[in-house]
C-alpha cells in the first residue's frame, strides 16, 4: 500500500488530536503536537488515527526518499513503533506512537513537513 493522498492538513489533524487527553502535552505548535497517552487514551486515540488515516504505513510503504528522510529526522521507527502518514498537497501528515516499556504510556508525535 503506498502513502495516500488526503485533502488534508495539519489544523484538522490537531483538531482530531484534541479530543484525546494527552498527559502532558508537550508541544503544540503550528506544524508539531507531541505528548503521552495511556490507558484507555490510546485505545482512543488509535481508532482516530484509523479514521483520520486509514491503516498504518509499513516501513516497505516509505519508498519516497523524502518520507524516510523526514521520519529519521524525528527519530525514526524502531520494532514495535508504528507509523502513520499521509502526502496533503505538496506537504505530508505524519504520527508517529512509541510505546514506552512500561507497556502503559505511548509517546505521539504529530507533525507537519
Amino acid at each position: 500500500m503506498a502513502i495516500k493522498q488526503l485533502d488534508k492538513d495539519f489544523s484538522q489533524l490537531k483538531q482530531a488530536l484534541k479530543g484525546v487527553a494527552f498527559d502532558p502535552l508537550r508541544a503544540d505548535g503550528d506544524t508539531l503536537m507531541e505528548g503521552v497517552v495511556s490507558g484507555d487514551e490510546l485505545m482512543k486515540l488509535a481508532r482516530m488515527l484509523v479514521d483520520f488515516f486509514g491503516a498504518a504505513v509499513e516501513p516497505q510503504d516509505m519508498e519516497s526518499p523524502r518520507v524516510r528522510s523526514l521520519v529519521d529526522s524525528r527519530g525514526g521507527l524502531q520494532s514495535g513503533q508504528t507509523l502513520y502518514c499521509c502526502a496533503a498537497g505538496e506537504k505530508y501528515l505524519f504520527v508517529m506512537l512509541w510505546p514506552w516499556q512500561d507497556g502503559k504510556h505511548t509517546t505521539v508525535k504529530a507533525f507537519c513537513e
